[in-house]
Order: structure tokens, then C-alpha cells, then sequence
């Protein structure tokens, strides 16, 4: 109990450039701490018990606190290693934090094994009409409540990078076409965002504005958006109800898919992610039928597109069917023949479309510096913070690649962007050789400053200190400032009382948490340890997506970017649930 409660209470701190342990909080709180936790483990610690997986997953969650603190503060894991006392201090918080995940953890399991709901008959005509016709009614519901989003940002919220994507449809210089030498100077659409996305905003754009109303074109991207996300939560809803969930909770469902802020402030932004993310919602109902049912024609078609189309509109879409895909081949021996099918005509079409299709139409490729994140920001901190070390000659070869001068006044330890845009589009192959020589050089030399530059780029996305919420609600005015008319309605006052719903949404109780990124992938790894502890390992595929998204996160360029982890937060509830109840038809 002691050392629990100085894990919680006893904390490191800087204060005037010097280091020193204090409480958090004063003496009383602490001793009621104390009692707290002692009145707790004297009725659970014996009596509960320790799961393996659990242990395992405990590990985790400590280690990613401890961490976690400190490279939010300091960006560095100083007060961990600093000296005698904070290793001490460490080594104590580890053990508090420990004992009590795992006591958790374990209560918690046996709490929900005990969960039984039981079908409630609804005489309200409305919930009757939404259990008959769970997809229509959900649809109304749903695009209903996202057209009041609609209506008060009318004609949607088109933020930077669509910006520049109309720009590109519409033939004008932008920051991608001007960051890459074009293939053809005529044609400045380019790979940085995903072709068919660009073509999809930028063409309604552009009949709105062949109409004289550049919001009216706005407008109809945006309705078809919100239209596609309306059908595809319900029909999550649909498919939960075909696998016979109960009443109450398809419209607890319903109710977060129209109630938290994530859904409809999304469903009318113009970003590529919001497609991904229903995308990936339908690619995981597909994966569990693959698991759970045979696979005919019909499903192996619906798969296979629904898998180009989730990497045609997000290039790291690839990465979720190259971790998915294989793992069920190993997995469901019986269906490999299928499976296999699947995966070669999903990656043949895709390497087709973006190998041969996208350059026979001139379309310039991503540059390079879209996949140096990692090594930027690693070299960038070296000079930062070791720059004694790296030799002129090597200052030279990294010029070649990134502004050596503006490394120090431009570099954030959480974003790699300010460095990255300072990418040479002119370097050459014997540059990038070179570059990468140098990054070797001094990975070998000072290896924890790369250690330390790549933690302080994703520690968010598994620390649930760090939650970094945002939406997109601000008129963005990239496209004013080339001459079109795009701006928002005179209804101010229903967009601030929404936009303030959305600031407070994750200060709400339980339904918050799927604002907070790192703990979003704590209960990941929490459903993971239940497949394994209750004999589902098969049904750990369903978390593959999830993993792989977390993945291109590690070298991705900015640290706990919510758009990034948006699929796998809004499939969290449905998939949640799907795994509770199927948990509960075998065990019964």
C-alpha cells in the first residue's frame, strides 16, 4: 500500500535547472492513500487471481507510465536514469504500478466473466421499429444528427492538406507540387495524398465552381461523406444485431455513434482519414467473417475491394493487409486457398494501380522524405543535442539532405515536419547513400540520442497521460488566399455550442476515453490478453489491423496525431462488443 501510493504521489521534477524528488500532493492525502489502497489489496490481493497474460500486459503498462512521464516533461528519460535516486525512485514506482495493474487487470476479468445481460422486450414503437429495421432506422438516426454538424459548418471544414489537394485538381501550384520536381510540369497533382481522394474532392469541387459556387462543391463532397459514414455505422449496427447482440447494447451503439463527438465532427471534415476509417471498420467486419464463416465468392470479392480501396485511400493501408492477411493464411489452415487468393489479388491490383496506372498519368510519386521521419528526427537530434560529435565533412552530406542551419531553430522533439519540409527535392540517390552512411556512423556512436528522438516521436500514442485530443472545426483559408469563395454560414452561434461539446468530450466519464489515444491502445492489448486467456487466439487476427496502424505510427512523423489512430478509436466499441459476445456464445 505504501509503495503504491508513492508511485501515484511521489514524482521527479525540474525546478530551476535542477533536479529533485517531492510529493504530489500534502502529507493527508497521502495517508488517506495509503489506507485506501491497504483496505483494497486486504480484500483483493489474496483473494484474486494472477493471469499470466495479465502479468505480461502489466509489464507494459509500467513501464509506458514510467516512461511516459518523463519524456513528456523533459523530453528525455532524465528522470528515470539521472542518478542513484531517480533509478531508486524508478525502481519503486515499478513495483507500486505493477502490483496494482495487475490486481486490476485481473478484477476486472472476473467482473466481466460475470456479466450476463439479458434481452429486454421494449414495448417503445420506435425501438421496435429499430430492431426490425436496425440498418434504416440507424442510417436516419445517424445522418440525421451529422446533417445538424453539416448544416452549422456548412459547407464542411476543409483543412490543409485537402486545401492543397483541390489546388492540385485545379491546377495550381501548392506546398507538394513545389516540395518535388513534377514529372510533368502540366500535371500537379502528386502521390502525397492518396490519387483517388484527391480526384474525389477535387472533382466536386470543381462542379461547383464550373457552377459559380465553390461552397456548393464543398458541399457535395462533404454530403456524400457524411452519407458514406452514415451507412457504414449502420451498418455495423446491422451486422452486430445479425450476430445476435443484445437490444440494449445496439442502442448504446447507436447512441455513442451519434453522441460522441468524434463520429460527426469527422463525418464532415475533408480529410482522406475519415474514408480510411470506415474502411477499416468494414475490413475488420470482413476479417471476422472470414474467421467465423465460410468463405464464398461473394465475400472474396467484397473483401478484396473493400482491401484496395482501404489502401488506395491511405498509402499506409498497405501495412494492415501485409500484417493481416498473412497472419490469417497461418492461422485458418482450413481456409488458406481463399485467403491466398484474397491477399495476391488485393496486392496485385493495388501494385498495379499505383505502379503502372498512377505514373502512366504523369502523377509525381511521394517524395522520398515521406518515409525518412525516423532518420530525420534521429539526425536532428543528434545535432541538437550532440552536435560536438558529428565531423564537418558529415555536416556537409547532411546538408545535402535537410537545411543544416535552421536544424536547431526549427526541431521539435514531437514533430518531425519543421525539419522535414526542409528536404532537398533535388538530392540524389548518391545523396540519400551518403546520408544514410552518416546516420549509421553516429547510430553506432551515440545510439541513445536516437533512442531518445524516436521515443519523444511516439510515446503519446501509448502514454494515457498524453491524450492530445483534437477536431477539425477552423476555417482554413488556403483557398481564399487563391481566389476562391470558401467560407463558412452565418449560423456562429450552433458551431461555437457544438465546437465547445466537442472541447469538453473528453473530460466526460468513460465515453471519453476514446479521445485518449494511449489508453485507446491499453484496452487493445487488454481484449488481446482475454482472446488469449479464454483459448480465442485466433480471434487476435481482429486486433492485427490496430497493431498495424500503431506500427506506422513508430515511423510516422508527428507524436500522438489523432487522426492517425481515428480507424481503430471509432471500431473500438463494435469490435469490443462483437468479442464480449462471442466470448459469451462459446463459454455458453
Amino acid at each position: 500500500s505504501l509503495i503504491t501510493s508513492w508511485s501515484l504521489t511521489l514524482v521527479p521534477l525540474i525546478t530551476d535547472e535542477k533536479l529533485k524528488i517531492s510529493f504530489k500532493n500534502n502529507s493527508m492525502i497521502n495517508i488517506i492513500l495509503v489506507i485506501l489502497f491497504y483496505k483494497f489489496y486486504e480484500k483483493y490481493y489474496v483473494n484474486t487471481e494472477r493471469r499470466k497474460p495479465f502479468k505480461v500486459i502489466s509489464v507494459i503498462f509500467t513501464l509506458l507510465i514510467v516512461l511516459g512521464y518523463s519524456y513528456e516533461n523533459v523530453d528525455s528519460g532524465m528522470l528515470i536514469f539521472s542518478n542513484i535516486q531517480y533509478i531508486a525512485l524508478a525502481i519503486a514506482k515499478c513495483i507500486g504500478y505493477y502490483n496494482l495493474f495487475n490486481l486490476l487487470l485481473n478484477i476486472g476479468y472476473e467482473y466481466i466473466e460475470k456479466i450476463n445481460l439479458k434481452e429486454k422486450k421494449y414495448t417503445n414503437k420506435y425501438i421496435q421499429m429499430f430492431l426490425e429495421k436496425p440498418f434504416k432506422v440507424s442510417f436516419l438516426v445517424i445522418f440525421a444528427v451529422y446533417l445538424i454538424y453539416l448544416i452549422a459548418f456548412y459547407p464542411g471544414v476543409v483543412g490543409y492538406d485537402p486545401s492543397y489537394q483541390i489546388k492540385e485538381m485545379m491546377g495550381i501550384p501548392n506546398f507538394y507540387s513545389e516540395s518535388i520536381n513534377l514529372i510533368d510540369p502540366n500535371v500537379m497533382i502528386t502521390a502525397f495524398n492518396p490519387v483517388i481522394h484527391t480526384l474525389l474532392i477535387g472533382g466536386f469541387f470543381k462542379i461547383g465552381h464550373a457552377l459559380g459556387n465553390d461552397n456548393f462543391g464543398i458541399f457535395l463532397y462533404t454530403l456524400v461523406q457524411v452519407i458514406a459514414c452514415s451507412a457504414v455505422y449502420a451498418y455495423s449496427i446491422k451486422f452486430l444485431h445479425d450476430e445476435k447482440v443484445k437490444s440494449k447494447i445496439l442502442i448504446i451503439i447507436l447512441g455513442i455513434y451519434t453522441l460522441v463527438p468524434i463520429f460527426p465532427f469527422y463525418s464532415i471534415c475533408a480529410f482522406k482519414d475519415t474514408y480510411f476509417a470506415i474502411l477499416f471498420m468494414l475490413f475488420v467486419i470482413n476479417l471476422y467473417k472470414l474467421l467465423k464463416y465460410d468463405i464464398t465468392k461473394k465475400s472474396m470479392v467484397i473483401t478484396i475491394i473493400n482491401a484496395i480501396l482501404l489502401c488506395m485511400v491511405r498509402h499506409n493501408g498497405i501495412l494492415i493487409l501485409l500484417f493481416s492477411l498473412p497472419t490469417a493464411y497461418i492461422v485458418l489452415k482450413a481456409k488458406r486457398k481463399p485467403i491466398l487468393i484474397i491477399t495476391i489479388l488485393s496486392l496485385g491490383i493495388y501494385f498495379t494501380y499505383s505502379n503502372v496506372i498512377i505514373p502512366a498519368f504523369k502523377i509525381t510519386p511521394t517524395s522520398a522524405r515521406e518515409v525518412l521521419s525516423v532518420p530525420i528526427q534521429q539526425i536532428s537530434a543528434l545535432i541538437v543535442n550532440d552536435e560536438e560529435v558529428i565531423e564537418l565533412e558529415d555536416r556537409y552530406i547532411i546538408d545535402q539532405i535537410i537545411d543544416y542551419d535552421v536544424v536547431k531553430e526549427k526541431y521539435d522533439p514531437e514533430l518531425s515536419d519543421p525539419i522535414k519540409n526542409t528536404y532537398n527535392k533535388d538530392a540524389t540517390n548518391e545523396d540519400l547513400s551518403n546520408f544514410f552512411k552518416v546516420w549509421l556512423k553516429y547510430l553506432l556512436k551515440r545510439p541513445f540520442t536516437y533512442i531518445e528522438a524516436t521515443i519523444n516521436n511516439v510515446y503519446g500514442y501509448f502514454y494515457p497521460d498524453t491524450q492530445n485530443w483534437y477536431f477539425y472545426y477552423k476555417k482554413y483559408n488556403v483557398l481564399n488566399e487563391v481566389g476562391f469563395d470558401y467560407h463558412y454560414n452565418s449560423l456562429s452561434i450552433p458551431r461555437k455550442v457544438l465546437t465547445v461539446y466537442g472541447q469538453v468530450y473528453p473530460y466526460i466519464p468513460i465515453i471519453g476515453t476514446l479521445a485518449n489515444i494511449g489508453l485507446i491502445f491499453w484496452i487493445y492489448l487488454y481484449m488481446t490478453a482475454h482472446l488469449v486467456i479464454n483459448k480465442q487466439k485466433k480471434y487476435i487476427i481482429l486486433m492485427i489491423p490496430a497493431f498495424a496502424l500503431i506500427f506506422s505510427c513508430l515511423v510516422g512523423p508527428v507524436n500522438t496525431y489523432f487522426r492517425y489512430v481515428l480507424p481503430y478509436s471509432i471500431t473500438l466499441p463494435m469490435l469490443a462488443i462483437l468479442l464480449f459476445k462471442n466470448k459469451k456464445d462459446i463459454n455458453n
